[in-house]
């Protein structure tokens, strides 16, 4: 949910975000992130953690928390 300077609440849908592929940070701050990855979408950076952590809920909330920046 985004609130405008107008007062309007807008609803977007973060999985449709642009994300950087290794941590996750979104595209408007890649200039603050180190990584090379691509940039890719919010949902395909869940599933690519997912995959990567194996079912290891801890290490994926690490992740999703901002770990890897």
């Amino acid at each position: 949910m985004i609130e405008h300077s107008e007062g309007n609440v807008v609803m977007i849908d973060t999985d449709d975000m642009l994300v950087c592929g290794y941590c996750g940070i979104e595209e408007v701050y890649m200039e603050d992130c180190d990584c090379s990855e691509e940039v890719i979408t919010y949902f395909d950076f869940k599933e690519r953690i997912v995959e990567e952590t194996m079912g290891n809920k801890d290490e994926y909330h690490r992740i999703l928390d901002g770990g890897r920046c």
